[in-house]
């Protein structure tokens, strides 16, 4: 079996965050992320951190991606990757 490397994005978010947060997530993914994921993420607490992004980050989705089927790991990494090369398009025509 062919071992499914998390998208860059999933090692600075939370798979609650990926899950709300990503356009164009399939039903699979979204499904395993709420179910699969987040019953066993850790319980944190708002106040605890400085900031959104130290929260939002805090227990990112790499540390449970063994617990997502294959499938589900290979649609959350296009939807990152193509979310990605949608801010690029946006950034670029900005400039």
């Amino acid at each position: 079996m062919t071992k499914v490397k998390p998208y860059p994005t999933a090692q600075n978010l939370s798979a609650d965050t990926i899950a709300e947060c990503t356009e164009g997530l399939s039903k699979l993914a979204y499904g395993e992320l709420w179910n699969v994921v987040v019953p066993r993420m850790q319980p944190l607490n708002k106040e605890d951190f400085g900031s959104p992004g130290e929260y939002y980050g805090a227990d990112p989705l790499v540390d449970y991606w063994d617990l997502l089927t294959e499938q589900a790991q290979r649609d959350i990494n296009e939807a990152l990757e193509n979310q990605a090369r949608e801010w690029l398009r946006e950034d670029a025509q900005l400039d």
